[in-house]
């Protein structure tokens, strides 16, 4: 497997205790570079990080407490668990927390939450919809030019069978894959665990190695010219490391008209 020099957040911590704290301002620091590279053609809201009322911090340590509680507001009461969607919607019946999702059938139409099967979700707050099925099965390259197991063979496929009535998907940028990572998560304690909202994005991958909960983007590398940015389901991490030659999952994604 090739690989490049770690870059951006893509080794933030191997302590999930860390990466927990720093997952608001990595998400916001990605936010930053992609609307000044102009690389997220959505709408331009962004999606909460996951993080609980039961994930914060208090001044001198690194144990996780309740983000009611006085230590953790005496270190700092915008905490990431004290503030956004994740602390206003609680319920979580259209996602976990603040996410907010919609079941898509085959045929495009919004199926109600309790349905059992579904193509594709939708994304209330971003706009973006999304591919379920592919992400369940085979692993592809990532050079973009229809050579025999590359990504852009499998677009150009469900495009032509119009998957959900659409016929304009594509791979995510990096950012827009990262807006479904759910880092409020404690993927690192069982391999069971993925960073994503499994009940609405079943079958996502996930396994002891690194490797096999990676998801191509379509978003390149600077100053790695063969490699693509990607998103790992287990961790959340979002690394620049890959070479298009390397084979890993993909979940494709479109521009829905409309919230």
């Amino acid at each position: 497997m090739s690989t490049h020099s770690t870059r951006g957040p893509s080794k933030v911590s191997s302590s999930r205790g860390l990466f927990t704290v720093l997952a608001a301002a990595v998400w916001a620091s990605c936010v930053a570079t992609a609307q000044a590279a102009g690389v997220a053609p959505n709408s331009g809201r962004l999606t909460d990080t996951g993080i609980t009322a039961q994930q914060c911090y208090a001044a001198g340590s690194n144990t996780l407490v309740s983000c009611r509680s006085k230590a953790a507001k005496q270190l700092n009461r915008h905490q990431d668990g004290m503030i956004g969607r994740d602390v206003d919607d609680r319920a979580g019946l259209r996602g976990r927390l603040g996410f907010y999702y919609s079941k898509i059938g085959t045929d495009g139409r919004a199926l109600p939450v309790e349905a059992t099967e579904w193509s594709c979700v939708k994304d209330k707050i971003t706009g973006l919809m999304w591919d379920v099925q592919r992400g369940k099965f085979g692993t592809y390259t990532n050079w973009g030019d229809r050579r025999a197991g590359d990504a852009s063979v499998i677009v150009a496929s469900v495009n032509a069978a119009g998957l959900c009535g659409h016929k304009d998907w594509r791979l995510p940028t990096a950012l827009e894959l990262q807006s479904l990572v759910d880092y409020g998560v404690e993927a690192f304690e069982s391999d069971q665990n993925v960073t994503i909202d499994a009940a609405f994005f079943p079958g996502t991958w996930h396994g002891p190695s690194y490797s096999s909960n990676v998801y191509w983007t379509s978003s390149p590398v600077v100053d790695f010219p063969d490699g693509a940015w990607s998103v790992d389901f287990k961790t959340g991490y979002v690394t620049g490391d890959y070479s298009r030659s390397d084979s890993f999952h993909v979940r494709l994604v479109r521009v829905s008209e409309g919230n």
